[in-house]
């Protein structure tokens, strides 16, 4: 699938709340679907300043109940291959990070200076000029967490040149990096587990329209080749359209969602026990066993 809008909407303020609905859909002999409503900050990395600066309930200090903080997304950690931090993010995801952060003697410090990093490292292009959206999900009331935050590079032209997905899993809590070339077919291989209910043996295809009055990120996991049946074994969609950031929306958004992350987290056990129940085979993290399981479809 490679269908993509690239051009950014540059009549109105980048940043803004966007809300819309996620749903997941599971083909095949066990099928199974879910849509939940919900919001994402939509946040251009050059108005952080002045879009946190706006409401006491949006920011970066530590008493707002939604809050920014830059850490929480392409922590540094992602650049090193320390095994002792606890997490398994540079042998898994991405070996090429530290190597071209030595190389080049670079230490990232701001989020855009660490996205600049991960894309560069990933085989992408970077300018000075690049502007970068991110849509991700910030802290409720201390509680993070986001499967998904997708960070969409412009070029000086305002066309959106890559999107960089940051994929976390559950429970390991490990990230990976999928760098997409907006300008070639949106294809990557699966190389991250990131349910215990699909295993590696597919290919993402993606559709993506980045954000300006909506926002769109479709993803369709396809069988490998050498499996025989139906290739589409699972979709996800994430539609979006874009609500003002204005002190009355933030508030809004919070009386009308208070714990958004929250939800995001019981969302994901609640169907994956679903998932149990309905007998969907269990695949054990490809690091817990010492010999690769054979999957079937």
């Amino acid at each position: 699938m490679s269908t993509v809008t690239r051009h950014f909407d540059d009549n109105t303020e980048r940043s803004g709340i966007y809300w819309g609905n996620v749903r997941h859909r599971r083909f095949g002999a066990i099928t199974h679907e879910f849509s939940y409503q919900l919001y994402m900050m939509g946040l251009d990395l050059d108005e952080i300043e002045q879009t946190t600066a706006r409401s006491l309930v949006f920011g970066t200090r530590w008493f707002n109940p939604i809050r920014f903080v830059e850490t929480d997304y392409v922590p540094e950690r992602t650049f090193d291959n320390d095994k002792s931090l606890g997490n398994h993010e540079s042998q898994i995801n991405d070996n090429s990070s530290n190597s071209y952060k030595t190389q080049n003697n670079i230490e990232p410090k701001t989020l855009k200076q660490r996205i600049a990093l991960k894309v560069k490292s990933l085989g992408g292009q970077w300018s000075e000029s690049n502007r970068v959206t991110m849509l991700a999900q910030c802290r409720c009331f201390g509680i993070y967490f986001s499967p998904i935050n997708c960070f969409f590079c412009f070029d000086e032209n305002l066309e959106c040149r890559y999107m960089l997905a940051e994929v976390s899993n559950t429970p390991w809590r490990e990230r990976h990096y999928y760098l997409i070339d907006m300008q070639q077919e949106l294809k990557a291989k699966k190389d991250f587990h990131v349910s215990p209910y699909m295993d590696l043996d597919m290919t993402y295809h993606w559709k993506i329209k980045p954000p300006s009055r909506r926002t769109l990120v479709h993803i369709e996991n396809h069988r490998d080749e050498q499996y025989p049946g139906d290739k589409k074994v699972f979709d996800a969609t994430l539609a979006l359209e874009k609500q003002p950031m204005t002190a009355s929306d933030i508030r809004q958004t919070l009386i009308r969602t208070p714990a958004m992350t929250t939800k995001v987290v019981l969302g994901i056990y609640y169907q994956a026990l679903k998932l149990f129940i309905k007998k969907v085979p269990f695949i054990s993290h490809p690091d817990s066993v010492s010999k690769p399981p054979q999957y079937k479809n």
